[in-house]
């Protein structure tokens, strides 16, 4: 089975997740970033690699004012629905 990404946008404000699911971790990333413009911080492709090279499976791609963008490594089907979200996202222009 080839990995899968799943791009989870978490909504801060309402506390609502989407999902959106990829084969190509390169469209996965372009999906957390809807408008470059607007983000005040967002992870680089070549470290979002360095970051799954290094065994990490749910990492933050993007942080808006009011929304969070995450892609996790789907490795089988076993694999949970619901990851689990960090509560405090660290994310200076959050606080």
């Amino acid at each position: 089975m080839l990995p899968q990404y799943r791009v989870i946008k978490q909504d801060i404000t309402s506390s609502s997740i989407e999902y959106m699911y990829y084969t190509s971790l390169r469209e996965a990333h372009k999906a957390c970033l809807p408008n470059k413009e607007l983000s005040k911080c967002h992870l680089m492709f070549n470290g979002l690699e360095a970051k799954i090279a290094n065994g990490e499976n749910l990492i933050r791609v993007t942080c808006y004012s009011t929304v969070v963008y995450w892609i996790e490594l789907i490795l089988g089907k076993d694999h949970s629905i619901f990851p689990k979200l960090p509560s405090k996202i660290e994310c200076s222009h959050l606080d």
